[in-house]
């Protein structure tokens, strides 16, 4: 018998999600900015020699971080796929508004001559500039410049979404078949994305990462019984492999781990979901889950302006400290007058969904996006 949608497992969504944002946030903040104004954080230096490199845990945990946020997006965009197309395209509203208004920040800060996490590290930005980032083509490298490096996997979990809606039908009735057609419409994508050039090539540099929250959905999908257990490893594996892969045949990515970082997120996942399903979160994984988009797209804009501002008055951990406190200031700004109003826009979208309408209850919706 399949589990019903009431089985929610909220505490390992809050925990990948949370656990994901502390670890970008170290990775940015407390790792690599120290690098670029050439400080040596002893603590960073023990970490790397005796975690991340006997692990193979490259960018100081940072993609490790964010493998866990789309993993456990895979899994959330599923479980609104079962209750209707509106609700999967709702969750563009989770993640655009803070993307959003982290871009904005950014593009006011480069004004004022600010250090950001952006490629490159030093530029000038115009209105124009602002108009490619938020567009999303500065992904694509169609712009010069990007302002946020991390606001790529927006990109890819709305691309997720986009495929996910084109498909909630056959996701609902055969739901083998719609993960076996995302799986080959990636991989194929990706394989002959890495002779192209140009654009083509670009697009298939993001979309070889669907291949995450792809994983989250079987991981859902095997949760509830929607697929059977050794269909689900082989189609986890089939999903694994391809990143692997990529990361072989892309210069771009060969080198940085990402195929080891991503299965250690998916590990911890799936046992995560396997023994943690339907525990109430603690209130501090709460905050840092609903407030995870603002917290890793705003950390490279705030969060490096504290730093740059506080670095040549204050010892070094003092000022990470306080670079961290202020980019939770921002997050929270953000998440009160931003990101908490945007739910009630994806609801309207969703009026044919009747369920239990509360706040941890059984209203995929409210996973991740608003709290009482």
């Amino acid at each position: 018998m399949r589990r019903t949608m009431s089985s929610r497992a909220t505490l390992p969504l809050d925990a990948a999600r949370g656990v994901g944002v502390l670890l970008v946030l170290y990775s940015y903040v407390v790792a690599l900015r120290p690098d670029e104004l050439d400080e040596e954080f002893r603590l960073v230096s023990f970490v790397r020699k005796w975690v991340n490199q006997p692990l193979g845990i490259g960018e100081d945990f940072g993609f490790l971080g964010l493998a866990l946020l789309l993993v456990t997006s895979g899994y959330q965009v599923s479980e609104a796929a079962i209750h209707g197309t509106r609700l999967v395209i709702g969750r563009l509203f989770v993640v655009y508004p803070p993307f959003l208004l982290a871009v904005t920040v950014a593009a006011v800060l480069t004004q004022v001559e600010s250090s950001l996490l952006s490629q490159p590290r030093d530029i000038d930005v115009g209105v124009s500039d602002w108009l490619a980032n938020i567009g999303f083509l500065a992904h694509l490298h169609i712009s010069p410049v990007l302002l946020l490096e991390l606001t790529w996997i927006a990109l890819v979990e709305m691309l997720f979404v986009l495929c996910t809606a084109a498909i909630s039908h056959l996701l609902r009735s055969l739901t083998w078949l719609a993960i076996l057609v995302q799986l080959a419409l990636v991989a194929a994508v990706v394989a002959t994305a890495r002779e192209a050039s140009g654009l083509y090539r670009e697009v298939g540099l993001l979309v070889v990462f669907l291949v995450i929250p792809l994983i989250g959905q079987l991981i859902w999908s095997v949760h509830y019984t929607r697929v059977p257990r050794w269909a689900g490893a082989l189609l986890c594996g089939a999903s694994w492999a391809t990143l692997a892969w990529a990361e072989r045949e892309y210069q771009e990515l060969n080198g940085w781990w990402y195929a080891l970082a991503t299965l250690y997120a998916v590990v911890g996942f799936a046992l995560a979901i396997r023994w943690s399903a339907g525990r109430i979160s603690p209130r501090p994984m709460i905050w840092l889950a609903d407030r995870a988009y603002g917290l890793v797209f705003l950390q490279g804009a705030v969060g490096w302006l504290a730093f740059d501002f506080l670095h040549p008055h204050l010892p070094l951990s003092v000022v990470a400290v306080l670079a961290l406190a202020a980019t939770f200031s921002a997050a929270e700004i953000s998440y009160r007058f931003v990101e908490r109003p945007a739910p009630f826009l994806a609801r309207r979208l969703a009026k044919q969904y009747r369920g239990t309408q509360n706040a941890r209850g059984d209203n995929p919706l409210n996973e991740g996006m608003v709290r009482s």
